[in-house]
């Protein structure tokens, strides 16, 4: 992410109408949106990850689902979460950039309306990590917007690329759905390997 990137995103936060519709489109269910992200998760997963997090909306409701989970949001922003840990005072946010600094292994890793605002090397190395902090069976759930739309915030990629650094960063089962939760996304499903 260029020094730009990472300043737009971090002003933003001051929003409030963005604060309060963080998902950026006031119209996407988070119901469906938490729907399509639990479709994909192993059968009670015990450690849940958001990569970026933001106020934690969905971390809450993922929660939801699964009280008995340990629930972590992670995020590059620390203003926003503060008012998280408000929010949600049951996940733990933590402040930082890279999955590989995590202490603990976990069971399912998801992420909406983040990719299709990374460059392709952020893209490629956040599933790399997901791969090595993911317990075997461990599910990778990423949204991302299928393209070759590649501009100052938008960096959309074609599925077939996602679906080739998932195999490469070694999962197994590797798929994309298109169309859930908003008719322009797309949903990258990698399931890691049993040892």
């Amino acid at each position: 992410m260029t020094a730009a990137e990472r300043e737009h995103w971090l002003s933003i936060t001051d929003d409030p109408d963005w604060r309060r519709n963080y998902i950026h489109d006031p119209a996407i269910s988070v119901d469906e949106t938490v729907a399509v992200i639990t479709a994909a998760a192993p059968p009670q997963p015990g450690r849940i990850l958001e990569l970026g997090c933001g106020y934690g909306r969905l971390t809450r409701e993922i929660g939801r689902v699964y009280p008995e989970a340990v629930i972590i949001g992670l995020d590059i922003n620390p203003d926003v979460l503060d008012v998280a840990r408000g929010y949600d005072p049951r996940t733990t946010f933590l402040y930082d950039e890279r999955l590989s600094h995590l202490s603990t292994t976990l069971d399912l890793i998801y992420s909406v309306a983040v990719f299709q605002h990374l460059p392709d090397g952020e893209k490629q190395a956040y599933i790399a990590q997901a791969s090595t902090v993911l317990d075997a069976g461990g599910v990778l759930r990423v949204q991302f917007i299928a393209g070759d739309r590649d501009d100052h915030l938008d960096h959309w990629v074609p599925a077939d690329r996602m679906i080739r650094w998932a195999r490469a960063a070694g999962f197994a089962d590797v798929s994309v759905d298109e169309g859930l939760a908003h008719p322009q996304w797309a949903w990258l499903t990698a399931v890691k390997a049993a040892r």
